[in-house]
């Protein structure tokens, strides 16, 4: 009977370094196409994470169209829109076309995530707010003490009208824009009660005070 010779050490060695090479590039190939594809797979994830916290926090039953960005230094929210506002939530109305954060993915690991934002871009808001509706907290809930650390230096970008129900009557503050950090805030806007135009109002807020100006 002919006796086969095994393979050379060499030969099993390189059949096994092949072996390896197949499975890299397969999980190569499915790295890269999870990351291409991210925007198919992760702006939904997204979007549904928003749309419960907003459930959660705000009442109501919110939309989100899209979520789209490089999501390791930005991300961007299309179309976000309260379908059905809660019974009692004074976030009457809210549309809001596009909001965009600017962050830094390092420093949101961080013991403060909040301060891990630069900048938040709100275009075309439309917001209607019924300061009637008195807010208590829930019954069943025990005192709890939150901390929360405000991204001072984030820089606030926004642009819409918002419309508040008050006992007096309707205040509309239209062509509103909102620029600068939280610690030094610029406000300007058209503002009208009910069908009475109050003229334009401006408002600076500095860390040492605040200055209105109207007419």
């Amino acid at each position: 009977m002919p006796i086969i010779p095994s393979p050379a050490p060499e030969v099993r060695l390189r059949r096994r370094h092949r072996w390896w090479q197949w499975v890299a590039l397969v999980l190569l190939v499915t790295v890269g196409a999870a990351w291409i594809g991210r925007t198919l797979w992760l702006g939904p994830l997204i979007a549904r994470s928003l749309v419960q916290v907003l459930h959660e926090q705000v009442g109501g039953h919110w939309q989100v169209e899209a979520v789209e960005g490089t999501f390791l230094g930005g991300v961007r929210v299309r179309g976000l829109t309260c379908l059905e506002p809660a019974a009692q939530s004074i976030v009457a109305r809210c549309r809001i076309e596009s909001v965009t954060v600017t962050y830094s993915l390092w420093r949101f690991f961080g013991s403060a995530p909040l301060t891990a934002i630069d900048a938040v871009s709100i275009e075309d808001a439309n917001l209607v707010i019924d300061s009637t509706i008195g807010i208590s907290p829930p019954r069943s809930s025990p005192a709890q003490s939150v901390q929360l650390v405000l991204p001072w230096m984030a820089d606030i970008h926004a642009h819409g009208s918002v419309e508040i129900i008050t006992t007096a009557g309707k205040v509309h503050l239209s062509e509103l824009n909102l620029s600068g950090p939280l610690a030094d805030l610029h406000l300007a806007c058209d503002t009208r009660l009910d069908a009475h135009d109050v003229g334009h109002l401006q408002l600076d807020a500095h860390h040492s005070g605040a200055s209105l100006v109207a007419g």
